[in-house]
């Protein structure tokens, strides 16, 4: 799968410059966002310290019954034992407060993508909202994280400073 990519020039990149890090942080902005968020679901064992997935256009949600790209159906993922992992990641669903415009960038307007939301932030939000009541349901370990972040819209400059933010309070907890 594609996705190993990011862990094989994670590889190169400590070689090429003789780095000792073991972990690495990750963010994605719309189509960046949903790349990041399946990440962490379908790679739990990555070596991903902090990821952040910002204003994803729609979500694979954790439910085995609805066809992936939307669901798990069809990816040979459970929600136990495989999504277990995941949830304990550290992934942040980072939402521009006025990422409301489903005009802005490219927005799917599937049936399926629009059951999750009229809009990015509905979207995101409801995301979370299924996760954490599917973890509480099954008490399972779950690190995920919701933020907004005030005044910005589908914009990726100022959704990586509400990243970049997440990423400097990590490091200054090391």
């Amino acid at each position: 799968m594609g996705l190993w990519v990011l862990e094989n020039i994670f590889d190169r990149i400590k070689t090429n410059n003789q780095l000792t890090n073991s972990t690495y942080d990750i963010f994605g902005h719309s189509a960046g966002g949903q790349f990041v968020h399946r990440m962490i679901m379908l790679m739990p064992d990555s070596r991903i310290e902090t990821a952040i997935a910002a204003n994803a256009g729609f979500y694979t949600f954790p439910d085995e019954n609805i066809r992936f790209p939307y669901g798990l159906k069809n990816t040979n993922m459970k929600i136990k034992p495989d999504l277990v992992k995941a949830f304990r990641k550290k992934l942040v669903i980072l939402l521009g407060e006025l990422d409301n415009d489903a005009s802005l960038g490219i927005f799917r307007k599937t049936d399926q993508a629009m059951e999750q939301g009229a809009h990015r932030l509905e979207r995101g939000t409801n995301f979370y909202n299924a996760t954490t009541a599917l973890t509480s349901e099954f008490n399972l370990e779950f690190s995920w994280k919701i933020d907004t972040v005030a005044n910005v819209g589908h914009d990726y400059k100022g959704m990586s400073k509400g990243a970049a933010e997440w990423i400097k309070t990590d490091l200054d907890k090391k």
